[in-house]
């Protein structure tokens, strides 16, 4: 029987798979090792779109030092300003003592910068009255409110009802009528005995707008006494008394203890807002004076047995916060139908009233708040960072959740924002060079959402607007507090080793500070690993032959590559490492005394020889070598891990049997 030819198998010709812009994604948490985009990553640290391309992140460095631990930061007036210790320094310079030693809060309201510290309120403003004009510090003093005027120096006379009182102050006026005869003036007001007449209760005594000591203080008959008759005249006469400690008490205690402000109002930023002393209240300021806040001037939101927890500002809203819900303040005019007769001098005044936004998601992470391209975003513990898509309860679809990507621990043991369990008063938050940084102090750790590469669009999909959202993961940031100056960001730290510097990020940086103690900056361990591709053939056994990784040419690395199989899950490292050296000098020119820098990128070829595998996926780091007692052996971290391209070419093998 003649041999018949068997037939003739070409080889299965070899395809490409191309990540441009790998990493550029993002870390996604939440789906499937396997199941993510090409350029997303389930294991990623210390890595960002920088330049153009997936590099380190910013490195730290201290920025400036001070005596005395570091309590609260603020930019005004193009001028640093910082409390430090018991003293407040502008730029460096110190110019209040005296400063009780606990974080206080900035506050710019009207031209005029105030901090309130443990009960006490500074203010920063422009003097003009001196000599010379200038900025200064002080300890603010309070409107003293003119409650009663066009009064009768007897007890029980006429007068008139102007101001309320002051929840900032004990003091308040009343102006009298002189009429040249009467030497004994009676209080105003003192009818429920609110006047402490066994402390000092008069402060300061005004004929014709000059203060006089011509009088003396009749506690028993609870009277002032002038040394002689005041003249006859319209409200020439004011005496400012003093209440006891216990009148207003609650309300007094609640505003200065409030935790959180807004400038919000019909004219502009006409009232500053204080929330968070308690009971749900909101309190507001009068008209453009932050020293004045009427006892009638606040609203309560919701029920009671939550408090507000923090404001932001959408176009002409002010949202408040609580930690289920979300309410919007509005701005209205008084009209006559909303007063009685008594309050007709209300009639015209601004006054504010409150809408539910939604009643079941909230903020109970205050300092998280930020608006990010016009949008409201913040970081709940229950549902991770929303956003605010309408200022309309609307059915409440309102509120979309964005980081879908990180809000739990995944496979490899990345922590989501959700299994976090840090004080939630201490979570802080910034928006800086198009990114939404959200950091947890007592960890170190900072999470990135580049809204610059991945905006969020709102449509009908709660699953897919946030799943294209390109979120990054740093370590060691121990922030308090942010603070951001025109393109520089800086921020202070309650880390033993840095409570008393000011640190800045700079993106030319591949170092840390010195976290370990060592005496020399520390370098930023990155690494990335891309997910499992399947090489769209999931039926298929295929090899993968050759990597190739594209890196930037102009900044030093060492990128040690190591790749994972479904056949193992543990790395296995490839016998070369990626190494670029530098700079690439190439022409030199006498003529002009310049050099000529080519900063091309560089290509590696790896050959892989992953044979008849279902997936894979490859993990590329720059971490500082260490042996088994901990022993540094080679420091490398202080390089960047730029990694701007990658290709594969595979075989496809076999169908699965």
């Amino acid at each position: 029987m003649p041999f018949r030819q068997m037939p003739k198998f070409n080889s299965t010709p070899t395809k490409m798979l191309r990540i441009p812009n790998p990493g550029v994604g993002g870390l996604n948490l939440f789906d499937l090792e396997y199941e993510q985009e090409v350029n997303q990553t389930p294991y990623m640290l210390n890595m960002m779109y920088k330049n153009g391309t997936f590099s380190k992140r910013y490195g730290q460095e201290i920025d400036g030092t001070y005596e005395g631990k570091i309590y609260a930061i603020e930019y005004f007036d193009g001028k640093l300003i910082v409390h430090s210790g018991t003293k407040i320094y502008i730029d460096g310079v110190e110019t209040q003592t005296g400063v009780s030693q606990e974080s206080g809060i900035f506050i710019k309201f009207y031209q005029t910068l105030y901090y309130k510290c443990n009960g006490t309120i500074y203010e920063y403003k422009y003097d003009r009255e001196q000599t010379t004009p200038a900025w200064v510090w002080s300890v603010m003093k309070p409107y003293v409110p003119e409650v009663f005027t066009e009064c009768q120096p007897q007890s029980g006379g006429t007068y008139n009802r102007m101001d309320d009182y002051n929840l900032l102050t004990l003091d308040y006026a009343c102006v009298y009528n002189g009429n040249g005869t009467a030497k004994d003036y009676f209080p105003y007001g003192d009818e429920d005995n609110i006047i402490d007449w066994e402390g000092d209760p008069v402060t300061e005594v005004k004929i014709d707008d000059e203060v006089t000591t011509a009088y003396t203080v009749d506690k028993t008959n609870k009277k002032v006494v002038f040394t002689t008759a005041p003249a006859s005249g319209s409200d020439n006469v004011s005496i400012t008394f003093r209440m006891k400690q216990e009148n207003l008490k609650e309300d007094r205690e609640r505003l200065l203890g409030c935790k959180y402000h807004e400038n919000y109002g019909a004219n502009g930023s006409s009232h500053l807002f204080l929330a968070g002393g308690g009971d749900g209240k909101i309190f507001y300021s009068d008209t453009y004076d932050a020293t004045y806040f009427p006892e009638n001037n606040w609203i309560i939101i919701g029920s009671t047995e939550q408090d507000v927890t923090g404001f932001g500002l959408q176009y002409n809203v002010l949202i408040a916060f609580k930690p289920r819900e979300i309410y919007s303040l509005y701005s209205y005019q008084t009209t006559s139908s909303m007063v009685t007769s008594e309050q007709e001098d209300l009639i015209g005044t601004e006054a504010f009233g409150s809408n539910i936004v939604n009643a079941d998601m909230g903020c109970d992470a205050p300092h998280t708040i930020q608006l990010i391209n016009n949008q409201i975003t913040w970081f709940s513990s229950r549902d991770g960072v929303c956003t605010l898509v309408s200022t309309n309860i609307s059915d409440e679809r309102n509120v979309r959740v964005l980081s879908r990507n990180i809000n739990n621990t995944n496979n490899f043991n990345v922590k989501g924002l959700l299994d976090y369990t840090e004080d939630l008063d201490k979570i802080v938050s910034i928006d800086f060079d198009y990114k939404y940084f959200l950091v947890f102090p007592e960890s170190g750790m900072c999470y990135v959402w580049d809204y610059a590469i991945a905006p969020f669009t709102f449509t009908s999909s709660k699953a897919t607007d946030p799943k294209i959202l390109d979120w990054f993961i740093f370590d060691k940031f121990f922030v308090k507090q942010f603070i951001k100056i025109e393109k520089t960001l800086k921020y202070i730290t309650d880390n033993e080793d840095f409570e008393t510097n000011i640190i800045k990020l700079n993106e030319k940086l591949f170092s840390d500070l010195d976290f370990n103690g060592d005496g020399k900056e520390d370098g930023i361990n990155s690494y990335y690993m891309t997910p499992f591709f399947q090489f769209d053939n999931v039926e298929y056994l295929k090899t993968v032959k050759n990597i190739y990784v594209q890196c930037r040419g102009d900044t030093s690395s060492i990128i040690d590559m190591y790749y994972y199989t479904n056949e193992s899950s543990q790395k296995e490292l490839e016998p070369e490492s990626i190494i670029i050296g530098g700079k690439i000098w190439e022409h030199f020119s006498w003529e002009n005394f310049e050099w000529l820098v080519l900063n091309w990128a560089n290509t590696f070829r790896r050959k892989c020889s992953l044979k008849k595998i279902q997936m894979c996926a490859f993990y590329f780091e720059n971490v500082d070598k260490y042996d088994t007692n901990g022993n540094l052996i080679e420091s490398v971290a202080g390089r960047d891990m730029s990694i701007s391209h990658i290709s594969l070419d595979y075989q496809i093998v076999k169908a699965i049997k």
